[in-house]
């Protein structure tokens, strides 16, 4: 099939596959429901994710006969079905199966203590219960004598004393114990100054869902996870492998520690340099010893290889041998740590709309995984066809999809062409609303209208995927000269050191490189992230530099204090061929590898007399019309010099200033209207020969840009539709251009080169008489859905007795948000006493619990000023833990008179309670008899009717009758705070005389900028059509309007937040914001 056909109706392969939380009672069914829901709606697959919530064994045969449902359903639907290997996550622990089987691979972290002390003195000193590696005091003067071991002097001691009324006669019922145990140092300090240095290594804990987490380095526990998750799907589905299973995804395996750490690493330590690890410990973490430098980048390197060697390799070697990808969103040590994904992933795209562009780049600089650039540059550089991002997590359920399609774009523009959407839930019932929300699924309002995203996604990422990247420009990531100063690439190299200058060096080693990447992109010059290990695989054709599908015309080198020696042979080889390399600021001067001197020979390949680094660290000032602007070097190497941060001078000036000689740009991108700072911009070239171009505005100012190209021929391809439409070029002087008008948010993908069958679009009037119609605030409003009151924050006494609590004291009592109970009990800890039990094993520790039974009374009022024809109570099934009763206005709701309801899209209970509201204040009681710490009033109850809903100067809720006129705006919507659904205004105007052309446009005026739900028009009962995003625009045919008067209505859904939050996101401050003004 041809590019245009399959652009407007893309496979499965390129369709959103979102994470599909498993997180109910797995109903048959339901199941089955969902999938064809997800079918109906474009979604092209499905990752099958255990998670928290989930009512069935985890990989027991129950799960997998409900995987089969699931694999069955999708093949009928012809969606791809993609396996999540944990429960919940990280990967690695088999949903806790690993650490039974392997208990001495719980995670463990390296714990450094030091201190300086003067003898004589007899030094006790209190260290955690850990296992000691390395225990040494060593001299500050020399002349005192050598250093020594510690670890002898090093015991048990308990730093607890307990007491225990018990006996084992009946003679006496008193007991002392001892718990808690440390180690303990005490030393007869010798005469002198001495640094007492100390590693010991102690077990995580307090790890999320299982206390600890697994060690990824340790071999046979890795082969356990293999042989408990994957190997059981082999014997379960192994003839759907490759077909309607596509892969497995793996999440987030990595080291933990503050300083990252592995048992097994000091015997591969040993196995890769010969060395002993545990006696180099302090030259890596407090910079003791010889050969700095060098010990640190052997520590870092073998961790690096230790966790791809024993994890990633073995589970995509396993993948591989069963037709299966393997897909990675991982912390890592350096890029090359997803060497052998065959989609290589990353965690990016948590915000809402109203972020600068140049604000995201700088919160995702550091970070490998949440760096976009990272896996596509990777992608592109092991040569697979797709680069994957996990996105959309914690975005929260004020997420429209305007935010998504923002999000998106961004993403394509940085190479990413497959989305994984963070998630779809089986359920929100009760506390599962509050995993990473949002569930962008059926529960929704906007469901209905998500095969707008779908599609545009899915031909997005098509046309992103076809061809190749026209990507000239590598950066070579500095990895190892963050690893050198100590910065932990699991933690966005946060300093793990001991140094405060050399934390400063690091830190702005970091800043000058992010801020050159910065500003690569923000003047849409495409580039690669390129470790040097991939770069000293490079090869070299026709004076390019050739990685996988990647071919680089410039090299540039930020700022770096050392680099591998392999990758600078092909640095000097690439010269060689006629490459262009750039070096800014600071040329590599630390060995980091035996025998290196690379300092020297970089200096005389750059063209200068001495080493630039003492320029680079004094911070002196920038000479901003330098005589030379940057140094030519041997061939074309060159050279900028920096004496003060990147930011702060006019380094990157230079460079690009040098990047416009040295490219053969094909296109010249031109601001006209607005600055250039908030697009960016993406070329790939097809096998046919024309060029794909995508541009993305990601800012809410409108802005406009000219294009100079060198070609005539140029499609517009509408993302949203599939159809393409000419764009008239303007012959110049160096050969044509287009003006592109970008709205708010607006992105445009051009393709040059070939034109396809396009169409042109008719020329539509606009007609002021309707545009200016949005700016009146005299709409009458209706609700398509019942409206809601929120019943999230109750009056709450807990006693531990069953007794009646008296109604007028409720005013006295604490306020609490509705949560669990413990977490109730948490925040009102201060303010109230807490009914205590205490128990105690013989000879351990007492132990003091909440003494359950407890008894809670919940209460909260609302007042109504006009009864609504009908309303319900309802609430999630599992809103309220423990046995419970209600009562409204002291009359009992009976819990088996609620019956399930699907009102919100998803199921909920709901009971009738017209007959006991009265006007007036109304009194809501919920009585629990909690049990355990889960129970109590965790999730909101709602009161749903036809009705209106305001607040008094208390911000107590008030019911009364519907609104009949409102304005569009964003926001709430005045007597809708709670509302989730379509609120439908209608307006009418009156036309003198019709439009002469046979299409009308219809582009809102006045239109509250913030508005970015989903939009629908009507025009005498006809739909112009759904907008879900900015450009707010629609067309119609003109014999929809009729002379005279003429009905305008306009749909707006919105999102959950109010209803599930009670908030909403209030754009101009960029916060969420509660309802009620609180």
């Amino acid at each position: 099939m041809s590019f245009q056909s399959l652009f407007r109706n893309p496979p499965a392969t390129y369709r959103l596959a979102p994470f599909w939380f498993w997180n109910g009672d797995m109903d048959e069914k339901e199941i089955v429901r969902q999938i064809r829901e997800m079918a109906e709606k474009g979604v092209g697959g499905f990752f099958i994710c255990a998670r928290q919530g989930l009512e069935i064994p985890y990989l027991s045969e129950q799960w997998f006969h409900l995987v089969s449902v699931a694999i069955k359903a999708a093949q009928s639907y012809e969606l791809d079905v993609w396996l999540y290997d944990e429960y919940p996550y990280p990967s690695g622990m088999s949903g806790g199966e690993v650490i039974l089987e392997h208990p001495d691979a719980r995670h463990r972290q390296l714990l450094p203590h030091s201190l300086i002390v003067d003898g004589p003195q007899t030094l006790s000193y209190p260290l955690p219960w850990a296992r000691v590696l390395y225990a040494q005091a060593i001299p500050i003067d020399d002349t005192i004598g050598a250093a020594l071991d510690l670890t002898s002097y090093i015991g048990s001691a308990p730093s607890q004393s307990l007491f225990q009324s018990t006996g084992l006669t009946k003679y006496t019922n008193k007991r002392f114990f001892t718990a808690a145990l440390q180690k303990q140092l005490v030393w007869d300090v010798p005469p002198g100054r001495w640094n007492i240095t100390l590693f010991l290594e102690k077990e995580i804990d307090e790890f999320k869902y299982f206390g600890t987490y697994v060690d990824p380095c340790h071999k046979e526990a890795m082969q356990t996870f293999v042989a408990t998750t994957y190997e059981p799907y082999a014997r379960h589905f192994r003839e759907h492998f490759g077909q309607t299973i596509k892969g497995f995804f793996t999440d987030e395996v990595g080291l933990l520690s503050h300083i990252p750490w592995s048992p097994r690493l000091p015997a591969f330590f040993h196995e890769q340099y010969d060395n002993e690890l545990l006696e180099r410990l302090p030259t890596i973490v407090y910079g003791q010893g010889e050969k700095v430098a060098q010990v640190r980048y052997q520590f870092f390197q073998s961790l690096h290889l230790l966790l791809r060697e024993t994890y990633h390799q073995r589970v995509s070697d396993w993948c591989k041998q069963h037709a299966l990808q393997y897909i990675a969103e991982v912390p890592s040590m350096r890029m090359t740590t997803q060497l052998y994904s065959h989609v290589p992933g990353g965690d990016s795209a948590h915000e809402k709309i109203g972020r600068s562009l140049e604000w995201i780049i700088d919160n995702n600089a550091y970070n490998l995984r949440a760096d976009p650039k990272i896996a596509s540059s990777l992608a592109s550089q092991l040569g697979t066809e797709r680069a994957m991002i996990e996105c959309f997590h914690s975005v929260g359920w004020s997420m429209t999809l305007q935010d998504a399609k923002w999000m998106l774009d961004r993403l394509a523009a940085l190479g990413i062409n497959f989305f994984i959407q963070h998630a779809f839930f089986y359920s929100i019932s009760g506390l599962r609303k509050h995993d990473a929300p949002p569930s962008q699924f059926l529960q929704n309002p906007y469901w209905v209208y998500f095969r707008q995203l779908a599609d545009y996604a899915g031909r997005l990422c098509y046309a992103m995927s076809q061809g190749r990247a026209y990507v000239p420009v590598a950066v070579v990531h500095p990895t190892t000269s963050f690893w050198t100063a100590m910065g932990n690439p699991f933690h966005s190299f946060k300093y793990c050191g001991n140094d405060a200058t050399e934390e400063q060096a690091l830190e702005r080693l970091k800043q000058d490189w992010a801020y050159l990447c910065k500003q690569l992109l923000l003047h849409q010059i495409d580039y690669d992230h390129l470790d040097p290990e991939l770069l000293a695989e490079a090869s070299i054709e026709d004076g390019q530099m050739v990685i996988g599908q990647a071919r680089y015309e410039v090299l540039i080198l930020p700022p770096m204090t050392n680099l591998e020696t392999a990758a600078w042979s092909q640095v000097k080889a690439f010269l060689a061929a006629g490459g262009k390399v750039i070096s800014l600021g600071l040329l590599p001067y630390e060995q980091i590898e035996t025998e290196q001197n690379i300092e020297a020979e970089m200096v005389q390949w750059f063209g200068l007399s001495t080493s630039p680094r003492q320029d680079y660290w004094q911070n002196g000032e920038d000479i901003e019309n330098a005589p030379t602007p940057w140094i030519k070097g041997e061939h074309a190497a060159y050279f900028i010099s920096s004496s003060g941060s990147f930011e702060h001078t006019h380094v990157t000036d230079r460079l690009l200033e040098l990047l416009q000689e040295s490219m053969s740009a094909s296109i010249k991108f031109e601001p006209v209207v607005g600055d250039r700072r908030s697009f960016l911009m993406r070329q790939r070239s097809l096998p046919d020969g024309s060029q794909l171009v995508f541009i993305t505005h990601q800012e809410g100012t409108a802005k406009t840009i000219r294009l100079h190209l060198s070609q005539q021929a140029i499609e517009r391809l509408d993302i949203a539709s599939g159809q393409a439409t000419t764009i008239p070029a303007e012959k110049t002087e160096h050969g044509w251009s287009v003006l592109l008008s970008f709205a708010p948010y607006e992105s445009h993908l051009l393709q040059m080169g070939t034109p396809s069958t396009t169409i042109t679009t008719e020329i539509a009037s606009s007609l002021s008489m309707l545009n200016d119609a949005f700016a009146t605030s005299e709409w009458k409003v209706t609700a398509h859905q019942n409206n809601n009151v929120r019943f999230g924050t109750f009056r709450f006494a807990v006693e531990r007795e069953n007794a009646d609590f008296e109604v007028q004291e409720a005013n006295n009592w604490p306020l609490v948000e509705a949560r669990p109970f413990i977490n109730q009990c948490a925040d009102i800890a201060t303010s109230q006493a807490l009914p205590l039990q205490f128990r105690q094993s013989f000879g351990s520790p007492a132990h003091s619990s909440l003494a359950y039974p407890l008894y809670c009374r919940y209460q909260t009022t609302f007042h109504v000023e006009q009864l609504p024809p009908v309303c319900k109570l309802i609430m999630d099934e599992d809103a309220i833990g423990g046995d419970y009763r209600l009562s409204l206005n002291g009359h009992e709701i009976p819990v088996q008179d609620f019956m399930p309801i699907f009102e919100h899209g998803y199921r909920q209970q709901g009971c009738d309670v017209h007959h006991v509201l009265q006007q007036g204040i109304n009194t809501l009681v919920v009585h629990v008899e909690v049990q355990r710490d889960e129970d109590g009033v965790r999730d909101p109850l709602y009161l749903s009717g036809p009705f209106g809903v305001s607040f008094d100067a208390l911000k107590v809720p008030v019911i009364g009758n519907a609104p009949e006129a409102g304005s569009i705006k964003s926001g709430i919507q005045e007597g809708y705070p709670y509302f989730a659904g379509t609120l439908s205004f209608t307006h009418e105007i009156s036309l003198e005389a019709l439009p002469d052309e046979p299409m009308f446009a219809l582009v809102p005026e006045g239109w509250d900028d913030y508005m970015h739900d989903c939009v629908e028009v009507l025009v005498n009962g006809c739909s112009l059509g759904v907008c879900c995003w900015s450009p707010y625009r629609w067309q119609g045919e003109r014999v929809l309007l009729c002379e005279g008067v003429n009905l305008i209505e306009v749909r707006v859904t919105n999102t959950l937040s109010g209803m599930l939050e009670g908030s909403y996101f209030d754009e101009g401050s960029h916060q969420i914001v509660p309802v009620d003004g609180g």
